[in-house]
């Protein structure tokens, strides 16, 4: 009787914790410049919402960065502030006549040096680019970014289905028989 309502109790328990989200996202990004080149492509990873610094909400910090641009491979993400004052925020609902992107842009760093997009003041879809501190104009270019899929769910999602499968499999495995008698008085 003990063991059953302390397994009761560990469950209520259980079912109250809310599970963690893991506040991450992940895109797909591709760089097109107006000629119709693909100069890059890869993924990014978003960390912190609406952080200090954003023009605009809802936005995110990028907290990784991996793919090629134009033709080498991209090494890694710079802190922000450490190429031409980049701030590393992603408009996840950009205002209408601006981009994904603010002037500040994104930092990162490739086998052939250092490069950055940013959004400049010349409409909707302008991105700009700067590699090794020249900068490079390519009016029109769009910087298309799609989510990326999770393939699995998250470790809170699997701990709270493996739980309460384990619930349900012990209140049928401990149900007992009902046993109806008739008594004649």
């Amino acid at each position: 009787m003990f063991s059953t309502k302390l397994l009761a109790g560990m469950a209520a328990l259980a079912m109250a914790v809310p599970g963690v989200s893991s506040a991450q996202s992940t895109y797909n990004f591709s760089y097109t410049a107006q000629n119709g080149n693909v100069l890059g492509t890869g993924t990014f990873t978003t960390g912190a919402a609406n952080p200090a610094g954003s023009f605009f909400t809802p936005s995110a910090l990028i907290t990784n960065l991996t793919g090629t641009y134009r033709g080498a491979d991209i090494t890694g993400l710079l802190t922000a502030g450490t190429y031409f004052a980049n701030d590393n925020i992603f408009y996840t609902s950009p205002p209408a006549g601006s981009g994904n992107l603010d002037l500040r842009g994104v930092a990162f760093s490739t086998t052939a040096g250092m490069a950055d997009f940013y959004f400049g003041l010349g409409g909707y879809g302008t991105i700009f680019t700067r590699t090794g501190g020249t900068a490079t104009s390519n009016v029109g270019g769009t910087f298309a970014v799609t989510p990326a899929v999770a393939a699995v769910p998250e470790p809170a999602t699997w701990a709270m289905m493996l739980i309460g499968f384990g619930v349900v499999g012990q209140s049928l495995r401990r149900r007992q028989t009902v046993s109806t008698r008739i008594r004649y008085v």
